[in-house]
């Protein structure tokens, strides 16, 4: 059986960055951020424009599950 897929919107952002490490051994782990590093799994996007998030999405799948983490923390 193949591993979970997960994506982790704002996985650069502190909460992120520490449920993808716990994560990454066990699951694949993809994500999403406007802040660097992206790499192959991470890729830039912002959550409010749908045909970017749409497009991680679509290029990413099939996914399991989506933990929602994107935000901007000090509005």
């Amino acid at each position: 059986m193949a591993p979970f897929r997960l994506l982790i919107t704002g996985i650069n952002g502190r909460i992120g960055m520490i449920l993808r490490d716990g994560l990454q051994n066990a699951y694949d782990v993809y994500g999403l951020d406007r802040v660097e590093p992206f790499s192959d799994r991470v890729l830039s996007a912002d959550i409010a424009e749908y045909s970017q998030v749409a497009q991680v999405v679509q290029q990413f799948s099939p996914l399991d599950g989506i933990i929602h983490l994107a935000g901007e923390h000090n509005v």
